[in-house]
């Protein structure tokens, strides 16, 4: 039986019991964070107030899915609870404390909620929510759950409008991109993946009962804007460097693409490898990436990086955990992230940061607003105040062309002669070490023929090579940096 109407208010006891560290400047939001072993959600404002806390109902004994959905202004959230006799999917309006909505999954069944939940699983003005659900022996169903009459309607596998559908076979899942107009988008994602740099993806057009395929979405880390449509992606491109890892050939994501409706168009706007989750910020005018890499000494470093329209991408954010961030969406005037406190999440808390953008061209710096008690493992899912004011001008994004002879990682290799490529009469900088800490040897001109002798290493989040000069000199450089391909192998 569903446990109705359980909502735990904490007004009077937030000043006691949570930590508020500062106000954050610029225009106000709010914040739903989330926490999945228990079920509960946690609204915090700008002013570091944990505004109330609320715990979601689920039937005796379920479990809760790892991501949730929250509606664009934040009054609903669909997830999924699952028992060993139970599987639910349910719809709770979060400002009256009410469940609207159960919809009962196949027991063996998986949900899309294992994938993630996005506010574009909502149609405009919250008319429907669409998630899927599939397992292996269990045909993938899409469904639409109409909020307004509160009934459900679906897209099953096996419908001849699915037919175009066929080749991805019963071990896949649609994955729900894009809700608007009648129409849902969904990628394919197959069960058990390792990853790949792309996935197919669909529309259902709900008028004409129809399917047919979509190039706007490639890849689930990506995130979509909608006063303009745009949609940002982190992609595998193997035409540069840093596109699978060495020992698995396990893509990794190493370019910002954009799709741009305006054009019509998919572009690379910066190639850096480790980059992912990116997220529109500061009201679209910018974007922020999540950004892993290697520093020299074998540390695993974890970062975040403002992105330019231009392409440009900054030096990692000051101020933020080099491990466990683990929620970044975007505001007015910057972008908040949420981090665990320590190494381990269920005893050390979560901690809540914003980063003013506006009007800062350099250094950007991470600022605590809020923190939680220590066993409060909470994510950041919503934020208010994303959208565009309706004055805003934005910049053209910036296009990077693959490097005319590199068609994969390959032809990076030990023995390979490679070009030096320069620009504006530009000097490479030439190291005794894979970083930038290393003592500067000299510089190589624009031009230079040069060939590999070790490498790559990934270090201060860029790729690097040993190099030998024509004179005989031996050194590190990087293959790519500020959008710019250093070293074209030949």
């Amino acid at each position: 039986m569903v446990k109705r109407f359980v909502v735990v208010l904490l007004f009077s006891l937030a000043a006691s019991i949570y930590i508020m560290p500062a106000r954050a400047a610029g225009t106000p939001w709010t914040a739903w964070l989330y926490e999945d072993q228990l079920g509960r959600m946690t609204q915090v404002d700008s002013n570091g107030t944990m505004l109330k806390q609320i715990q979601l109902p689920s039937g005796t004994g379920e479990g809760y899915s790892r991501n949730i959905a929250v509606s664009q202004d934040g009054g609903l959230v669909a997830y999924g609870g699952t028992s060993t006799s139970t599987n639910n999917v349910y719809i709770f309006n979060l400002a009256t404390n009410q469940n609207l909505f159960e919809f009962n999954v196949p027991q063996n069944a998986n949900t899309s909620f294992e994938f993630g939940g996005d506010a574009l699983s909502y149609s405009e003005n919250n008319g429907t929510f669409a998630f899927s659900y599939g397992g292996v022996g269990i045909q993938w169903t899409l469904v639409v759950i109409d909020i307004k009459t509160l009934s459900a309607s679906s897209l099953k596998q096996s419908d001849p409008a699915a037919a175009s559908l066929a080749d991805t076979g019963i071990s896949f899942l649609p994955f729900v991109t894009y809700n608007r107009n009648n129409q849902i988008t969904f990628m394919m994602i197959p069960y058990g993946t390792d990853g790949a740099p792309s996935y197919k993806a669909f529309t259902w057009n709900r008028d004409t009962n129809s399917v047919a395929p979509n190039a706007i979405y490639t890849e689930p880390d990506s995130a979509t804007f909608l006063p303009t449509n745009e949609v940002i992606s982190t992609i595998s491109d193997d035409a540069f460097p840093g596109s699978r890892l060495p020992d698995t050939d396990f893509p990794v994501t190493n370019t910002l693409q954009v799709f741009d409706p305006k054009v019509n168009q998919r572009f690379i706007v910066t190639p850096l490898p480790g980059i992912y989750n990116p997220r529109f910020i500061q009201g679209g005018e910018r974007v922020a990436v999540s950004h892993d890499y290697v520093q020299s000494d074998g540390t695993q470093i974890q970062s975040l990086l403002v992105v330019e329209r231009s392409g440009v991408s900054s030096s990692p954010v000051n101020g933020v955990r080099q491990t466990s961030i683990n929620g970044v969406l975007g505001t007015q005037d910057g972008f908040i992230f949420s981090s665990s406190s320590g190494s381990d999440p269920k005893s050390n808390g979560t901690s809540l940061f914003y980063v003013a953008t506006r009007g800062i061209n350099d250094s950007f710096n991470a600022v605590p607003v809020w923190s939680s008690p220590p066993g409060v493992n909470g994510r950041l899912v919503w934020v208010s105040d994303s959208a565009a004011a309706p004055t805003t001008t934005f910049s053209p994004w910036g296009q990077v062309q693959a490097p005319p002879t590199a068609t994969g990682n390959s032809v990076y290799a030990v023995g390979v002669t490679a070009t030096v490529q320069t620009t504006n009469n530009d000097v490479l900088n030439l190291r005794n070490g894979p970083g930038l800490t290393f003592q500067r040897l000299g510089l190589v001109p624009n031009g230079t023929i040069v060939t590999l002798i070790e490498g790559p290493q990934n270090a201060d989040g860029l790729i690097w090579w040993r190099i030998r000069l024509p004179n005989g000199t031996e050194g590190w450089v990087v293959t790519q940096i500020d959008g710019i391909t250093t070293l074209v192998p030949q």
